[in-house]
């Protein structure tokens, strides 16, 4: 048990100063600090939309008895709900990573 525990800590021992190696905890690839910089990019998506319309229809209603109208009689109207899918853009806003200068505003 104590042999596991003395491993542990000469592990621990070897590896902390390969992380305390490195100034500001950044691998290599990320020091140029101003190398990169993130932009808000603004980009449209397209939605499909369900939209509702009221349509009226006129008819006329049959004597009892009979099946068409025989004399002129009065105009009915009935309203008709109508279902429509319209297909809509939207802004949709993310952020990118772009190159930029040491002058350009993060």
């Amino acid at each position: 048990m104590r042999t596991l525990l003395a491993a542990l800590v000469v592990m621990c021992l070897f590896a902390v100063p390969s992380v305390v190696a490195a100034d500001d905890g950044c691998a290599p690839c990320c020091k140029p600090a101003c190398a990169k910089c993130c932009k808000v990019v603004c980009e449209f998506k397209e939605v499909k939309k369900t939209v509702w319309k009221v349509e009226c229809e006129e008819f006329c209603v049959p004597e009892p008895g009979r099946g068409c109208c025989v004399k002129p009689g009065k105009v009915r109207t009935r309203k008709k709900l109508l279902r429509k899918e319209i297909t809509v853009k939207v802004p949709v806003y993310r952020c990118v990573v772009v190159d930029c200068t040491c002058g350009e505003e993060k």
